[in-house]
């Protein structure tokens, strides 16, 4: 059995309509967001599985240089992660819900000659979270 982390999508309402001035009913608000189709979240779930080998494909077009451009819909697999301290300190288990967005998730692209950084290797790509509404990482699952 893998080890395997869960994490939810974390929301901020764009929309003047969406913000309320109640906490609870804010609270009620973004956890409605997590039931969303996929077609109206970018193809990006509410809840999110995480582990290493985890196939994804780039939901954007992600360049960081002239030497190194990863398309969208370029399937890559996850690696390895870093997570906030918080969810570093609780003990591992081979499954476990964390309660921040991961840091950063590496993705191996292959066949890319690349290399970002030279304790990364070849191909791996950090992705980081996305400011955008209802947008996790530029990564999607495939299942």
């Amino acid at each position: 059995r893998k080890h395997m982390l869960w994490f939810a999508a974390v929301d901020i309402p764009l929309n003047p309509a969406e913000v309320v001035k109640n906490p609870c009913q804010l609270q009620t608000k973004l956890e409605r967001f997590l039931y969303f189709h996929d077609q109206q979240t970018g193809g990006l779930p509410g809840l999110n599985i995480l582990y290493k080998g985890l196939k994804v494909r780039v939901t954007q077009k992600l360049a960081t240089t002239r030497k190194v451009v990863i398309l969208k819909h370029t399937s890559g697999e996850v690696i390895g992660w870093d997570l906030h301290p918080i969810d570093r300190e609780q003990q591992p288990g081979a499954e476990r819900y964390i309660q921040y967005l991961p840091r950063c998730i590496y993705v191996k692209f292959e066949g890319a000659e690349w290399e970002i950084n030279p304790k990364l290797g070849k191909g791996v790509f950090p992705i980081y979270p996305t400011d955008s509404i209802l947008m996790i990482f530029q990564i999607q699952i495939f299942f």
